[in-house]
């Protein structure tokens, strides 16, 4: 499938049928816009990142679970998902990310926990400053948060 039909499909499976206007505009958001008409298989995994947030922006959902949704993102393309993330917020949806990018993620979130061998160690709303985190990440990692 191309760039478009895969956006077309996907979202055609939430019975979210978009306008061309709407799609273009998510395409263009995400910087994929000249490549609409391209198989999704020739895309890096940078762009297929990409596509994935334009199908989110499509569908708006009110829960995404994320899992190192970082990994290969460039730094435009991490400016654009945190954006993205940033304004789903604000709408009243639902993000939970797990993430090994403990000091990207804790710039955005309201709410950490920190899992320590599939055990709840740490759940505590943001605060400033948010020295009990700091001191429970220093108990796994000796420098501290990265």
């Amino acid at each position: 499938m191309t760039v478009r039909e895969n956006l077309d499909f996907f979202t055609g499976l939430y019975s979210k049928n978009n306008s061309h206007a709407a799609t273009n505009h998510a395409l263009e958001e995400v910087g994929l816009k000249r490549w609409s008409g391209e198989y999704v298989s020739a895309l890096s995994s940078g762009m297929k990142c990409r596509l994935s947030i334009a199908k989110w922006q499509l569908l708006e959902p009110g829960l995404l679970l994320l899992d190192e949704p970082y990994g290969v993102l460039d730094g435009g393309g991490v400016n654009l998902l945190e954006g993205f993330l940033k304004s789903q917020c604000q709408k009243g949806s639902i993000v939970i990310v797990a993430s090994h990018h403990i000091s990207r993620v804790l710039q955005l979130c309201t709410r950490a926990l920190i899992l320590h061998q599939g055990k709840l160690i740490f759940d505590e709303p943001r605060r400033q400053p948010w020295n009990s985190f700091e001191r429970a990440f220093a108990d796994f990692l000796p420098h501290g948060v990265p």
